[in-house]
């Protein structure tokens, strides 16, 4: 039985700039603003492409496989009563990963 590779979540690749993070950071306290501020000092800002691009084709696979649109445990990634928007914009991302010949990063806003 051949193992499955081991995947990276997609938020390993999202880069937050902390300045435009700054003003909120200023509004938190206490653990919330631990939790930021750890984020902001682990993050890495640039990825290969190949960081993201196997997860990507993964989860394409997951949703667009018979019977995904009417998995129960799919139900909070459905948007309007569709995954047809987040299958999109995985196959956009894919396209662009796999064109990418350059350092990415998603950036939070």
């Amino acid at each position: 039985v051949a193992k499955a590779p081991v995947l990276s979540p997609l938020g390993t690749v999202v880069y937050t700039d902390p300045v435009r993070l700054a003003p909120l950071l200023e509004e938190l306290e206490g653990a919330a603003r631990a939790r930021v501020e750890s984020t902001l000092a682990s993050q890495r800002e640039w990825h290969s492409a190949g960081d993201a691009l196997s997860t990507v084709e993964a989860l394409l696979a997951l949703l667009e496989a018979p019977g995904a649109k009417d998995e129960p445990a799919l139900a909070s990634l459905r948007l309007g009563g569709s995954l047809e928007p987040l299958v999109w914009d995985l196959r956009a991302l894919r396209h662009v990963l796999s064109e990418a010949t350059a350092r990415f990063h998603l950036e939070a806003l």
